[in-house]
């Protein structure tokens, strides 16, 4: 197991100040440590939440409509093209988190804080980030094809084909048009620090449970938007601990 620092990297919804609330991006850490076996450092980013809570309904409807004022006030047509441009001031952040972090990094990610990482990546000197893992992630394929001839670190991509968050969100409203993200159809494109690994693809766990004795899973049955089994779903953690350990997961990745 990586002995590295490893920073863990929400995605869309959270706000740093929500502290113990249904926004807080407390409880994702948790997960990204629970996963990954390692302990974790938390980048938190305030990526426009929104949406009706039940256990706190006055306080999600506060959350509401200040996501939605702070967007049209910004000239945002919704919050999650907000929190698409945010991610780019987030990198900024993150850069300045990694390099006053000690040594080599490892990074991980889910859905938006796939954009924050990536962008981040670029800003960094080689050598300072070891491995990623990224988790239904909602950059662009076509962004990202166009970031990885710079990138020197491993990067793992567990994609999920279908997630229809994904499919229907990410795809359609983020600030730079419409696309596929690399959480549904991956790169696209051969690069030797590159792995796509698709968790619902039969292929994928016909491999990990024999060769492996793994058993992983893509989406939540039964669960028409699902968004994040990929790293709440248990049986996915010996995957990620191979990987951030130093196995390039040959036999599992995509061959484009």
């Amino acid at each position: 197991m990586t002995a590295r620092p490893l920073i863990a990297v929400h995605g869309f919804m959270y706000d740093p100040a929500d502290k113990g609330g249904s926004n807080d991006p407390a409880p994702f850490f948790d997960y990204m440590a629970g996963i990954s076996g390692c302990e974790v450092i938390g980048f938190a980013w305030y990526s426009a939440p929104f949406g009706l809570r039940i256990a706190r309904p006055f306080h999600s409807v506060y959350q509401t409509a200040r996501a939605w004022l702070t967007s049209w006030l910004t000239g945002h047509l919704h919050p999650y093209r907000l929190a698409w441009d945010l991610a780019s001031k987030a990198a900024a952040d993150l850069v300045v988190k990694v390099q006053n972090t000690p040594g080599v990094v490892d990074l991980v990610a889910h859905s938006l804080g796939s954009r924050v990482v990536l962008l981040a990546m670029l800003a960094l000197p080689k050598g300072k980030v070891g491995r990623v893992v990224i988790f239904n992630g909602a950059e662009l394929a076509r962004n990202a094809r166009a970031y990885a001839p710079r990138l020197d670190a491993t990067v793992l991509n567990l994609a999920v084909q279908g997630d229809r968050v994904l499919q229907h969100l990410g795809a359609n409203f983020s600030g730079d048009g419409d696309g596929w993200c690399i959480g549904t159809v991956g790169l696209q494109q051969r690069r030797p620090t590159w792995r796509d690994v698709f968790l619902d693809d039969k292929r994928v766990e016909s491999v990990a449970k024999v060769r492996r004795g793994w058993t992983v899973r893509g989406v939540a049955p039964n669960d028409f938007l699902d968004h994040d089994a990929s790293y709440r779903f248990p049986g996915n953690a010996d995957l990620v601990r191979a990987f951030l350990a130093g196995d390039n997961l040959d036999d599992l990745a995509a061959a484009w």
